[in-house]
């Protein structure tokens, strides 16, 4: 997990994976997210939504381990790209997922980022 104090901005630029269910023109994605140590509430802010960045509460659930996975369901049109960040807590801590893809937006920001292709 890497940080930055910063709120996510930007526009997307490179490709990731996500598990899709396809819904009409648009599909449905699961972001999970999971780091030791992190606990609720984690919120999930991005590209994805209207107004962009705008944090929505993940779901958590506890794993075999005691700790949590945090997971969000979004929309998306096949094609797009989209970058995300997490925020830990109530605060202004800003964190992206180290296992998945990464970019930097126009502000110099690091986000993660997934292109949306149709499941088959």
């Amino acid at each position: 997990m890497a940080t930055d104090d910063s709120p996510p901005t930007g526009r997307p630029r490179s490709p990731a994976d996500a598990r899709m269910e396809e819904t009409d023109n648009s599909v449905t994605i699961t972001i999970t997210f999971r780091k030791y140590g992190i606990r609720p509430p984690v919120y999930l802010a991005g590209t994805f939504s209207d107004p962009p960045w705008q944090h929505q509460e993940m779901e958590s659930l506890t794993d075999a381990n005691c700790g949590y996975v945090f997971v969000k369901r979004i929309r998306g049109e096949p094609g797009t790209k989209i970058q995300y960040k997490f925020r830990i807590g109530e605060g202004n801590w800003w964190v992206w997922d180290d296992d998945k893809p990464t970019v930097k937006d126009m502000d110099g920001n690091v986000n993660n980022e997934l292109v949306v292709a149709r499941s088959h």
